[in-house]
This record gives structure tokens, C-alpha cells and sequence, in this order.
């Protein structure tokens, strides 16, 4: 790698006076100076595309150069705009907006498509996942995907002969969450606790210190929870139990052997500097993490959750003082929840104008 970057790094550059510039400032402002005073025209942006490799390593969005340079008839238009508009040319999906029913989540190679269930629809996508395969050589693997109906579609095996899917049903696991069309109950939190106690089984009391116990629970068993609490609100009985766990691993117990706690679990989860390990305490990272969706609320604009969000529930007042209601979502709740904690933590600073 330090090679690779060595070898394409730009150490010189020659100006438009023909002075030649080493310094990184510099070389930079060379660039930038080259390129604002150059316009962009259709001709050259389809020049920089075409010259791509077809098929290196795709950008954020997942699409390889190949897709574009096959389908540069049609993600010209809305290309170009993007490119002009920005001053920058950007490969991005945010040019291939189009009127669609579908709505779509994708992250890596994890793809969530909600539509209406229709043959047609079936087909359609279908249709699509050809084009796509055939232009980005990323095929679906129908295998491995599945369809999830509500209680009113029509014609399921239909569809499923179409997309030759498997049918499954709620609650199924995506990006490693349970998603369910009803509330959020603890037996949802089987594989959460099931993951934990595999891992602290693993790892050997015997030839750990108090000091590498704590290390572990801070770096895997509390980022693993976080993960979670970040999307649920896990139930008391769960955060007992997983607490439980990091107690008895902290001590050494086991199921057929118990071992004296010395310290209560509040002194183990005080900071170091008072006496404690610095374990987090479950409720206490629930909040912190209903705190930080409750912030991202408020100063994010452009994420497709809170615009839903914004859409739903603050058309006709704002998150301070919208009344929640029993028929609101589970996580929009957890915020309303939380605002009064975030609302102490806030301070304002009066400047100078």
C-alpha cells in the first residue's frame, strides 16, 4: 500500500507562469486554480467517464465505471446536472433519481426493496436486477433472498415463481437486527443474548485479570449492545440479564460454580478515577444513544429517516413539544423520551455577533 501511494503520489506540478511547484499547498492550489478557471462542458464530462476503468473498485454508491459507460444514454442528463451544479463530477446514485413506487435501503451487499405485491411489480424488478447484473457484474442471488408479504397480499406464489425467492415471515434479521411488524419483546433479544454469552463462554477467567475482564466487556460486549440501543429500546429484563453475565465473567462464576462478588456492579461501572473499572452501564448507554438519534433529528436534514420522521410527526408543531401518541413508532417515542435529559445538556454560548 505505501508503495501503491508512493508511486501515484504527484510530487511536482508546473504552473500556467511555468514556475514548478513541490510543496503540497502549492501543488494543490495549482489544481484548483487550473480547473475553476476551465469550464465544464458535456464533451468533457463524458471524456472523464469514458476514460475510467471499467471495472475497478466501485465508489461509495456501489456502481462500477462499467455501468455508467453502458448506460450513458440514459444517466446523462441527470449526471451532467449533478456535475455541473456541484462543480465536481461525482458517480454518485443521488444522480439516478426516478419516479418510482419502490423504496429502497442499501448497505454493501444488503439490499431492503418495500413495494406493493403485484406480478407486475415482481417483474419489474426483476427486469431490473438483469440490467443491473449484466452492466455491474453484481448478480442477485436468489438463494438467499426472500419475500416478506403483509396479511393482505394477493397472489404469493405468483410472485414468488417470479422473483423464485423464498417466502419468510416477521421478525427476520437485517444487518444483523431483528425487524418486526409489531413491538419490540425480549424474545426479540435472543440472538443478542445468545452472541454474548458465546463470546464471554469463550474467553478463559483463568488467564485474564480483572483489569483484561474489563477490557473486554468495554470493547466488545458494550459496542455490541451499543449496536443495538442505537436502533431499540432493549427491555429491563434484558439489561439485567446481559449485566448478569458481565458480572459472573468479571468474578469468575460460573453455572455450576459461583464465586464471591467483592465490589456491587455500580462501583465496577464508576469511572477509574473513582474507584471503579469504567464499565458503562447498559440503561445509562440507552439513553446516551436515544440522545444521539434525538440530536441527529435536530441538525441533520438530509438523512431519509429523519426526513421521514419530519413528515410524520413535526408537519404541524417540533420535537419539543409534539405530543407522542400510542399509535407512533417505538423509536420516535424513545426520543420524546429523552428530551428533557437532552435539554439540560445543552448550553448556549452568546457571542460577540
Amino acid at each position: 500500500m505505501k508503495q501503491h501511494n508512493q508511486f501515484n503520489a504527484i510530487t511536482s506540478v508546473e504552473d500556467h507562469t511555468g514556475q514548478v511547484k513541490t510543496q503540497t499547498d502549492e501543488i494543490k492550489k495549482v489544481f484548483v486554480d487550473y480547473y475553476q478557471d476551465t469550464p465544464i462542458t458535456d464533451e468533457k464530462i463524458k471524456a472523464v467517464v469514458m476514460n475510467f476503468k471499467p471495472d475497478k473498485a466501485p465508489g461509495p454508491d456501489g456502481f462500477p465505471a462499467r455501468f455508467y459507460q453502458s448506460f450513458w444514454s440514459i444517466v446523462q442528463p441527470e449526471l451532467i446536472n449533478t456535475s455541473i451544479s456541484e462543480g465536481r463530477l461525482t458517480l454518485s446514485n443521488t444522480a439516478l433519481k426516478a419516479k418510482s413506487t419502490c423504496c429502497h435501503t442499501f448497505f454493501a451487499d444488503d439490499l431492503l426493496i418495500t413495494c406493493k405485491a403485484s406480478v407486475s411489480n415482481a417483474r419489474t424488478l426483476k427486469h431490473i436486477f438483469k440490467i443491473f447484473g449484466d452492466a455491474a457484474g453484481l448478480h442477485i442471488n436468489y438463494q438467499k433472498s426472500s419475500v416478506i408479504f403483509s396479511k393482505f397480499a394477493r397472489r404469493k406464489r405468483s410472485i414468488l415463481n417470479m422473483l423464485q425467492c423464498k417466502d419468510d415471515v416477521f421478525p427476520f434479521k437485517y444487518l444483523g437486527l431483528p425487524l418486526s411488524s409489531t413491538g419490540f419483546r425480549k424474545f426479540h433479544c435472543n440472538a443478542l443474548i445468545d452472541k454474548i454469552s458465546k463470546k464471554l463462554s469463550h474467553w478463559s477467567t483463568k488467564l485474564l485479570c480483572t483489569a483484561g475482564k474489563a477490557k473486554l466487556i468495554k470493547s466488545v460486549i458494550t459496542l455490541t449492545c451499543l449496536y443495538w440501543c442505537s436502533v431499540f429500546q432493549l427491555p429491563i429484563a434484558v439489561i439485567n440479564q446481559i449485566q448478569k453475565m458481565c458480572r459472573d465473567f468479571v468474578w469468575g462464576s460460573r453455572e455450576n460454580m459461583n464465586k464471591l462478588h467483592l465490589l456491587s456492579w455500580n462501583m465496577i461501572c464508576r469511572p477509574k478515577d473513582e474507584g471503579g473499572l469504567g464499565i458503562r452501564k447498559l440503561k445509562d448507554l440507552q439513553v446516551t444513544s436515544q440522545c444521539v438519534l434525538a440530536w441527529d433529528f435536530l441538525l441533520s436534514k438530509d438523512r431519509l429517516w429523519i426526513s421521514w420522521f419530519h413528515h410524520k410527526y413535526t408537519t404541524s408543531s417540533n420535537f419539543w413539544n409534539v405530543i407522542p401518541k400510542i399509535s407512533h413508532s417505538i423509536l420516535w417515542k424513545n426520543m420524546i423520551n429523552v428530551r428533557e435529559t437532552l435539554l439540560n445538556a445543552i448550553h448556549f454560548s452568546i457571542g460577540d455577533g
